[in-house]
Order: C-alpha cells, then structure tokens, then sequence
C-alpha cells in the first residue's frame, strides 16, 4: 500500500485561542509531492522521482503554498531551499503521511478480520477437542491475528477470567447463568466410566452404575459435579455427596493417576479417552439416557471486536454444529429440543 491510495482531499481544523479556528482543505497528494521537493530540493530530481513534469510539480508547489497561506521554499530557479515553515511542514508531513498509511493498513487488515489480539481461556476438554481444530484453522484464515491461550480448570475460574476481561473468550461448561456473558454451544459430550485398569470390572465392555456399587466414587470436588451425574447416581442409589472421597487437585492428570492407583472410580466427561494413562480403564456407561455436558465457547456481550467476530466464524468452520443461546436464567438446556436425563 502506498500513500498514493489515500483520499483526494484531506480537510483539517486548526484552533487559535485567539484569531478562531482556521479551515484547511488539503490535498494529500500536494503532501507526498512536497516531502520529495523538500528531500530533493531541486525541481528537475523531484520531478523524475515523481514521473512528473517540472511545471507541473512547481504549480503543485505553489497551490499547497496557498492552501496553507504560508511559504514553504525560498526559489532561485530549479533549485528550492526551505524556509524556517517549510522544515516544520516537512517534519509534520511525513509523521502525517506515515500515520495516514498505518490507519490504512490497519482498517484494510480489519476488513479481513486479520487484525488484533485475543486472548483464549481453555479448559482441559477444550485443550483436547478444540484447540486441535482451531489453532491451525485461525493460522490459515487469518495469520495476522494473534493470540493467547491461558488454561484454566474449572467453569468458575474461566467465567471470573472473561468478567475481569483476563481472556476474550473461554471454552467452558454450561450452563452459563451470567446475564454478562452470551454463549455459542461447540460439542456435547458424554460421561464414561474412569477406573483402575487393574480392577476386574475393567474387562467389561460397558458398566452400569449397578456394577460400581460398592465402590468410592471419587468426586474432584463435589461441588463441581454435573446436575445430570448427580441424578444419575442419585437414580442408581448412590449418594455421591455422603459416600465419595473428594479432593481439590483441579488438575485431570492427577485425578487420573489417583484413580490409576486403585482408590475408586469416577465419571468423567468422553475426551479422558485421548489422555488417560495406562493405568486406568475407560469404560461407556450403560446407561439410558447416558448422561451428557456441553461444551460451549463464552464471551462477553459488550464485546465487539473484529477478532471475536472472526475467531467465532472459524469456530462455526470447525464445529458446523455451532449455534448461539443466550445464557440459560435457571439451567435450562442449552439448545431447545435436545433431550437430557430423565428423572
């Protein structure tokens, strides 16, 4: 791009205190041709850098003179020297000129989306399912943006990171109940059974909440645990609150390698598949209607920016399923007409 794209006429407002404001309609193209005269100082060079005539450009010269109704050389044929104004303006020009070809830049970059930072909160099922899609799809659509990744563990920690304006958008479970925050659901997810790779149930094909009856349930902390989990086991007469050992680790490594030692099991949402150590068994749960989790991608509704918008169109690519909701007021589901556990 160069200065030659920019508008015909630039018109600027210049205020004094004392005599008013004074209006100035400049041509911008006067501009470029004056800061060449000015470098070169002789008529004839700067009329073969400009591809010029030497009348022409003078006549140029002369017409910016009088737009701005000062003199900008002292002439003695071809040859130009500046005056005490004219070294001024051509400091001010070329800052002028530079900034004008940066907007440019930056508004044509904007127009493709190709623009800006974002800052991306993930969460482990996220790092798993999503990122793998994303990262290299934003790198071919638009590789002028660029972006941060900041990993969180739980939906807590990533809604409080998007309403203290820490990550641009986060992958988190719903339901989301902030009236700040919109959504646009990704991918649903089923709960598997996670055990010890070593216990005799691990040579099963499927377990019922019937099989693991007698068993910890490991709850990483309760508190956090899925409604639709919690009816299910509640449904099966287990009671995951009173008869479970929890802990606070908020890392799936640990939870896993705990469970790979022999303590208990847990459920856990379909990705663990793609990152369980050998010392665990991921099972399918013989269940009807298997419970499931949504894993959708929050932002906040003031957000406008051109690389939300485009970051969410490249979701759009990579999971053609992707439909916006507004946050659900009291858990409902996230997408109208989707079945979801049965009491």
């Amino acid at each position: 791009m160069t200065s030659g794209n920019f508008p015909v006429q630039l018109q600027l407002v210049v205020r004094n205190p004392f005599f008013g404001d004074w209006v100035v309609a400049m041509e911008l193209r006067h501009l470029r041709y004056f800061v060449v005269v000015a470098e070169e100082l002789n008529l004839s060079r700067a009329a073969d850098r400009l591809h010029t005539s030497q009348p022409s450009l003078g006549q140029q010269m002369r017409d910016l003179e009088s737009e701005i109704g000062v003199a900008l050389f002292e002439r003695e044929k071809c040859r130009f020297t500046l005056t005490v104004a004219g070294t001024i303006m051509l400091v001010q020009a070329r800052a002028l000129l530079k900034s004008l070809e940066s907007t440019l830049q930056i508004v044509h970059a904007a127009g493709r989306g190709a623009v800006g930072a974002i800052i991306i909160g993930s969460s482990p099922s996220a790092d798993v399912k999503v990122l793998p899609k994303l990262v290299p799809a934003l790198r071919t659509e638009f590789p002028e943006l660029e972006f941060k990744i900041c990993c969180r563990t739980s939906r807590d920690e990533l809604i409080k990171a998007l309403l203290n304006h820490e990550v641009d958008v986060a992958f988190l479970r719903a339901p989301v109940n902030d009236p700040a925050i919109a959504t646009t659901f990704l991918l649903r997810e089923q709960f598997m059974v996670v055990l010890p790779a070593t216990h005799s149930l691990a040579s099963k094909e499927s377990l019922s909440l019937e099989d693991l009856r007698g068993l910890p349930f490991l709850a990483n902390p309760p508190a956090s645990i899925c409604p639709a989990v919690v009816e299910a086991l509640q449904l099966a007469g287990i009671d995951s609150l009173t008869h479970s050992l929890s802990w606070d680790t908020r890392n799936i490594s640990v939870d896993l390698n705990l469970i790979g030692s022999g303590i208990g099991f847990t459920l856990c949402p379909d990705y663990v598949q793609q990152i369980s150590p050998p010392t665990v068994a991921v099972r399918p749960l013989n269940l009807s209607p298997v419970p499931t989790i949504d894993l959708v991608a929050g932002y906040l509704r003031e957000n406008h920016t051109h690389a939300l918008s485009f970051l969410l169109s490249t979701l759009r690519q990579c999971f053609p399923v992707c439909t916006q909701a507004s946050s659900p007021s009291h858990g409902d589901s996230m997408l109208e007409g989707v079945p979801t556990l049965q009491r």
